[in-house]
């Protein structure tokens, strides 16, 4: 499988969503259109920082096993949700050769989302598109 598309979906948890995009082997294109979750991203526990050269040493050896995304559209209330789970470590996906980007975002506390995502990406994105609502219509 290619691409998964998901639109008015409503995920239990983000580990519930990441669950199911670790079995789509091939995955270049994902859309998020209308996606919720219900669970935030767990916060890493005093031991976990402890033992951080350990994470470290794992993390880039799961970088190997990464999917390559090519394609993404966040079009959601929780685009930063998704945007930290993409960036983080329990992600199957690898978004720093993404050429493809289309986000829609609903208010200002997702520019830092947009940011860091365009951040990780880097110089391998070609075609950009940020669609924002007029917010300042009374």
């Amino acid at each position: 499988m290619r691409s998964l598309e998901f639109e008015r979906s409503d995920f239990a948890s983000i580990d519930s969503f990441s669950s199911l995009l670790s079995h789509a082997e091939g995955l270049t294109y994902l859309s998020l259109i209308g996606v919720s979750t219900h669970g935030l991203l767990k916060p890493l526990a005093h031991e976990d920082m402890e033992h951080g050269a350990v994470g470290k040493e794992q993390g880039v050896r799961s970088n190997h096993q990464r999917r390559h995304l090519l394609d993404l559209r966040l079009k959601s209330m929780d685009n930063s949700v998704f945007v930290d789970w993409l960036l983080g470590p329990q992600s199957p996906l690898e978004v720093s050769h993404i050429q493809t980007l289309h986000i829609s975002f609903y208010g200002q506390s997702d520019a830092h989302v947009v940011n860091k995502l365009l951040y990780t990406i880097g110089s391998s994105l070609r075609h950009f598109t940020l669609n924002v609502p007029n917010l300042w219509s009374g």
